[in-house]
């Protein structure tokens, strides 16, 4: 993982980054997308994996519920 060198650049946690925010332009590490995802904050849906399926078998498990009109949007 992180063979690229880039780091994440949500929280700077210092972690390299596994995907691209392809909306954004901006580089996540799995643990921060994930971290977004499971809050329903702003998940990322549109995006570009750099090393394995991580987020993508996350987001598999756990579907997106902001995309469903979560209440209070």
């Amino acid at each position: 993982m992180g063979r690229h060198r880039r780091s994440c650049q949500w929280t700077g946690c210092q972690q390299y980054a596994n995907l691209r925010d392809l909306d954004s332009g901006q580089d996540f590490c799995a643990s921060c997308a994930i971290a977004m995802l499971c809050a329903a904050d702003d998940p990322i849906t549109r995006y570009r994996e750099f090393d394995g399926t991580e987020y993508t078998e996350a987001l598999r498990i756990r579907p997106v519920l902001g995309l469903f009109g979560w209440p209070g949007r």
